[in-house]
């Protein structure tokens, strides 16, 4: 998983950081495109286009038919009964080709979270920086934990405040400077890091280092799980909320994910020859 991951963000940094400088925006319209396009070629792939062609074409029948015979009740009834029954077909011909298209979305989604779901820090903005424990975090249960921050970043609140009801313990960090900086918290005789991006512009943001499991990794695949990390679900911070612009107008970047991608593939479907 750690390989997989890693090669993931290798990719997403040449296809939507490197563009973000001609503007913001550039590698989300780079990758929204080229998914909408995979997304037909997949359907293509994976539907049986005959079977789809005939159900559409017999859904298209019936309508017209129903022009044709206005007045007649019962048989219109029976008409909607076919239409009905044809358009069942068709959803249940396109279901697995969606199923399949769920897969890519998703690997894809989180790539696109750690970039425009989040911004970075800017100097002299605070974050919240937590460690969350696996047990409770009872009033006997006090573990020798604490902060070291590099220069680049202040530690407002060298004693943690306990938060029982989440099992975490959480520190108010301030950013200095622009740069890459590194938290390590101790907890024990152990020491686990967390990265801090602080500055401008489009940067692979990494919200939260897991404990460890399968799905904390595919969930946060930017850095490594913490290893040997006993006791521990997660490392996190949070960085403030991000939003992206679509024709002017600020809005999350899967709305502008969604509408480029299925514009594109409703674009794409006519060379391709794909029906959908």
């Amino acid at each position: 998983m750690r390989i997989m991951n890693a090669i993931m963000s290798a990719v997403f940094e040449v296809l939507v950081v490197v563009p973000s400088a001609l503007f913001r925006e550039a590698g989300l319209l780079l990758v929204s495109v080229l998914f909408g396009v995979g997304m037909v070629i997949l359907f293509r792939r994976t539907s049986n286009q005959e079977a789809i062609r005939q159900s559409k074409n017999r859904i298209k029948g019936h309508l017209l038919s129903l022009s044709l015979y206005p007045h007649e009740v019962g048989l219109a009834f029976r008409i909607y009964g076919r239409v009905a029954g044809a358009t069942g077909r068709y959803l249940i011909l396109i279901l697995l080709p969606t199923v399949w298209a769920m897969v890519p979305f998703l690997l894809v989604a989180i790539q696109l979270e750690a970039r425009f779901g989040r911004i970075p820090l800017r100097p002299g903005q605070a974050a919240v920086f937590s460690v969350l424990f696996e047990g409770g975090l009872t009033d006997d249960f006090r573990p020798n934990v604490f902060l070291v921050a590099d220069p680049g970043l202040i530690v407002e609140t060298p004693q943690p405040v306990r938060i029982p009801s989440e099992q975490e313990l959480a520190w108010r960090i301030r950013a200095k400077e622009p740069g890459n900086f590194t938290l390590v918290v101790h907890v024990g005789e152990r020491a686990y890091k967390k990265t801090v991006r602080v500055g401008e512009g489009v940067q692979t943001l990494s919200v939260e280092r897991p404990g460890g499991g399968m799905l904390a990794q595919v969930l946060h695949p930017i850095e490594p799980p913490l290893r040997e990390a006993a006791g521990l679900r997660a490392i996190r911070i949070e960085y403030p909320k991000g939003a992206v612009s679509l024709l002017g107008w600020e809005t999350h970047w899967m709305v502008f994910f969604i509408v480029v991608s299925m514009g594109a593939a409703v674009v794409a479907r006519f060379p391709l020859g794909v029906e959908m």
